[in-house]
């Protein structure tokens, strides 16, 4: 299995500290022998236990994200930068006003929720909604 299939072993270690729930079909075993260079990414449904971090496919992560934040609906798009997760008012989301700040997004990225790979882009935006307690109910 590739990688980029799933979460980054970084972002699912964010996930597990947002409450992200521990059980999928992938997960990230911290482990002394790595594999090419990195960690291995197991298979096999499980939960999580200590030194493991559950590495979810982007249909994982979506079955979790809110389809609507208020007026806010869910947009998934891809351009030349990869893919770019949020919520807008209106579908097309060109210059209408967006769920996330522009002040957050200079903090540490300039859109904090793009990627190149899928599941991280999507990571990216339940990690932001769980820590402003937006993901109303779903984890």
């Amino acid at each position: 299995m590739e990688d980029r299939h799933v979460v980054s072993l970084e972002l699912s270690k964010k996930l597990k500290e947002a409450g992200y729930l521990q059980e999928g079909e992938f997960w990230w075993k911290i482990t002394p022998k790595k594999f090419n260079g990195k960690y291995a990414i197991d298979f096999g449904f499980s939960i999580a236990t200590e030194g493991e971090f559950v590495a979810p496919l982007a249909s994982e992560l979506m079955e979790r994200l809110p389809d609507n934040i208020g007026e806010f609906e869910f947009y998934l798009l891809k351009d030349g930068r990869g893919y770019l997760v949020g919520y807008c008012i209106d579908e097309a989301c060109g210059d209408h006003e967006v769920l996330h700040q522009e002040k957050y997004a200079e903090k540490e990225n300039p859109i904090p929720f793009i990627d190149t790979n899928l599941p991280n882009a999507l990571a990216k935006m339940y990690i932001y909604l769980a820590e402003h307690h937006l993901l109303g109910g779903k984890g």
